[in-house]
């Protein structure tokens, strides 16, 4: 409650985003990663849960189904020398992205493609979903 609350005060806040992200060195079938992911939020009520106001209070949504799409962001195409500065630059402002707890989902991924054999994952959440982990 109180992070719905906190929310509700200081909303668009990534204060209580829950940001990771790791380096994928080899050939990657992002096609297969997206799954996974699926799958994930298909195992775990958390996140697939929003959440709504009612009598101004807060109150779980558990969606039976949320679609998780991998986000793609090709950088393959930017100028070695300047690469890995613009992909932290990006990684960084997906990490600060800002969610919506009503909407969702509050979890997301987004695939960054250096190279053909070099990519970044980030998986980001919202600590409200992440309780009990």
């Amino acid at each position: 409650q109180r992070l719905w609350l906190i929310d509700q005060l200081e909303p668009g806040s990534p204060l209580y985003n829950m940001p990771v992200a790791v380096r994928l060195d080899g050939t990657l079938h992002a096609d297969v990663l997206e799954r996974a992911l699926q799958e994930v939020l298909r195992r775990h009520d958390a996140l697939r849960t929003t959440f709504a106001q009612v009598d101004g209070e807060p109150v779980q949504v558990i969606h039976p189904e949320v679609v998780l799409p991998l986000g793609h962001v090709d950088l393959s195409g930017v100028d070695a020398a300047q690469r890995e500065g613009e992909a932290r630059a990006q990684v960084a402002q997906e990490m600060r992205r800002p969610f919506d707890l009503r909407r969702g989902p509050l979890v997301r991924a987004v695939l960054f493609k250096l190279t053909e054999r070099e990519h970044i994952l980030v998986v980001n959440m919202h600590h409200i979903v992440s309780d009990g982990w």
